[in-house]
């Protein structure tokens, strides 16, 4: 049942947002939508078929850890 509605709020999320970019054509907003669109959706169906997904602060400090940022 939460996955059903998890696809149906990103279902209208696209059709509130994107479809109005691509009559537009805006190359750059499209690329942007789908660069923050991709990761929520894919987060928030982990989350709906019940994986663990760890907090966002917790990934963010590993990659900047990784690249040698830290402070």
């Amino acid at each position: 049942m939460s996955l059903a509605l998890v696809v149906i709020g990103f279902a209208l999320i696209v059709l509130l947002d994107l479809i109005p970019l691509i009559r537009k054509r805006d190359g750059h907003g499209i690329a942007a939508f789908f660069l923050l669109f991709s990761p929520a959706l894919v987060l928030w169906v982990l989350q709906a078929v019940g994986v663990e997904v760890p907090g966002m602060t917790i990934v963010l400090w590993r990659m900047l850890h990784a690249l040698g940022l830290t402070y």
